[in-house]
Order: C-alpha cells, then structure tokens, then sequence
C-alpha cells in the first residue's frame, strides 16, 4: 500500500512522506487493517513504484492469500426471523443495494456479478447472522464474494475487499464497538488499498411509501 500509519501521531502518512521524515529514525509505519509494522520496498509492478509492504508471517487480509478466512466464515448463532425481514428489505431495495455496490465498485460492477455476488451470500448463509442490518449488507456482500476478476480488459485491475483485520466473523462488524467500522479495496497486482468508510444508508420506509404513493394512483 502507498500509505501507513505513524505509530505515534496515528496520522496516514504517504511512502514518499515516510522515507524523508521518519525511514532515518528508525520508525516503521504501521498496517491501516492489522496495525502491524511494515517495511518499504519497490512495487512488482511494472512501474516499479516503492510501497509498503508487510513482514513475512502476516496475517492481515491485504495478503490476497489471508483473504482466504473470509470464506470459512458462518453464522455463530442464526437468526432465522432477523434473516427474513433483512432479505425482503433487500428484495424491496435492490436496486439501492446494486447502486451501492457498485459505486464501492467505481461503476464497474456488471449485472450478472451482482446476481453471482448474492448466490454467494446464500451458500454461506450471510442473511441468518444475528443482529444483521440492511445497511451492512452491501459491503458484506463484496468481502464475501471474493476476488473479483479481469476489471476491463487489464489483469491488474483484479479487485478484493477486506474489513478490519481483527473481525474474526461478520457480526463483529455491528456488535465490535472496537472494530474500525471501515472497508478497503485491495488491487493485489499493482499492490495498491484504497480506504472505503462504511457509510449507513437505511432502506425506504414502508410508511414513507405508503404516504406518497397515494399520489402516484
């Protein structure tokens, strides 16, 4: 990535920042997701620009090989009547739902990534976990789909989303009053991670539909 946190001030500082201020001091920058330390290296990319990079033995879920853990995740304890009024708030703001994601996506979200995106959801059960929201939907639909693959027509747009290195399953992410109530994008092939604050939309009220639709008969 082409920033780190100083340990100290907690400011983001840039690479180019880091090697004239703090790199002779003997401070190391620290991981936005994992807090840990970081060294800074020339990028593998083609354009060889110098990024922070994580030790050996991280588990952060930058490392596209950490991500992984996202995958294994599963409700703890389902809530079958929370996942029914979820889903039927999702199915009656779809398009809301889609829109988010793909703005998250900088409008590079097809139609058919989305429908992939909530079988996904299905087969881990996202809709069961207890004390789900409609608001952390969306981005608990990115994190779990995965990597999502040849972004246009260059293989180093390849795109993955990750929460707090710390979440140890979803519902961390409401009920971890600790948790940076934070998402990043990760592009693995030009080592870049993008900072994404997650942003609470609520869905249209019944009431509120109810109200103005009478004008619309």
């Amino acid at each position: 990535m082409f920033h780190g946190i100083h340990p100290i001030t907690r400011q983001k500082v840039s690479v180019q920042e880091w090697e004239l201020k703090y790199k002779s001091l003997g401070v190391e920058a620290l991981c936005p997701i994992c807090d840990k330390e970081m060294f800074i290296r020339n990028s593998s990319a083609p354009q060889g620009t110098k990024h922070f990079v994580h030790y050996s033995g991280t588990d952060c879920p930058t490392v596209e090989s950490n991500r992984k853990k996202y995958e294994g995740l599963s409700p703890t304890e389902r809530d079958h009547t929370n996942a029914a009024l979820v889903k039927k708030q999702v199915l009656d703001n779809i398009y809301l739902v889609y829109l988010m994601c793909r703005d998250i996506m900088n409008g590079k979200l097809r139609h058919a990534e989305f429908t992939s995106m909530l079988e996904v959801a299905n087969e881990r059960e996202i809709w069961l976990y207890k004390g789900l929201t409609f608001e952390y939907v969306p981005y608990v639909l990115l994190v779990c789909f995965g990597i999502f693959n040849k972004r246009g027509t260059n293989r180093s747009e390849r795109i993955y989303f990750v929460f707090d290195a710390n979440l140890s399953n979803y519902d961390d992410l409401w009920n971890h009053k600790g948790l940076k109530k934070k998402m990043w994008r990760v592009l693995p092939d030009i080592d870049d991670v993008e900072e994404i604050a997650i942003k609470v939309i609520k869905p249209e009220p019944d009431y509120f539909k109810g109200y103005c639709g009478k004008y619309l008969d």
